[in-house]
């Protein structure tokens, strides 16, 4: 997986294009013109010998690794990183990727910005939403990707959960 993501999931080479979504909607334009996608951490269940299941078991009580990604509005993955144990918290991972320069992980210019989760710091070129359950999807599938659920979707989704 690491090898994928390095060779195939890269940032746009252009962050001053403003996603159609964004644009055509007056419930989110002008106020997410500068923001160029999301980043969350989901937890992905690892098999481990007994032995090294220690680290990798945190609150979901199994083995997990916890995996940071960032999309864009087009719903394309613009950075991965997979591999870190499930004890791991998401800002210990997501500050050790912004100061590896070897990830290209995602640095908006400028005043651009990404959405993150709660468990990811406020700080020049990130916003931290509010304290809610599964936000980051709400936001880029439900509303923001409305047709994207119902063009592939054959029930209606109110809650997305992985683990």
């Amino acid at each position: 997986m690491p090898m994928l993501a390095m060779g195939m999931i890269k940032p746009p080479n252009n962050f001053n294009d403003v996603a159609p979504h964004i644009r055509q909607n007056p419930k989110y334009w002008p106020y997410f013109k500068d923001c160029i996608g999301a980043i969350d951490s989901t937890h992905v269940r690892a098999l481990l010998s007994p032995k090294e299941q220690i680290p990798y078991i945190g609150r979901k009580n199994y083995p997990t690794q916890n995996i940071m990604a960032a999309c864009g509005f087009d719903m394309r993955f613009t950075f991965v990183w997979p591999g870190w144990e499930g004890t791991a918290h998401d800002t210990h991972i997501f500050l050790a990727a912004l100061r590896n320069p070897d990830l290209k992980s995602p640095k908006p210019p400028g005043d651009k910005y990404y959405l993150v989760d709660v468990g990811y710091p406020n700080m020049k070129g990130f916003l931290a939403l509010i304290k809610e359950k599964d936000i980051i999807f709400h936001i880029f599938v439900v509303v923001v990707n409305q047709e994207v659920v119902e063009k592939y979707s054959t029930k209606p989704i109110h809650h997305c959960e992985v683990l």
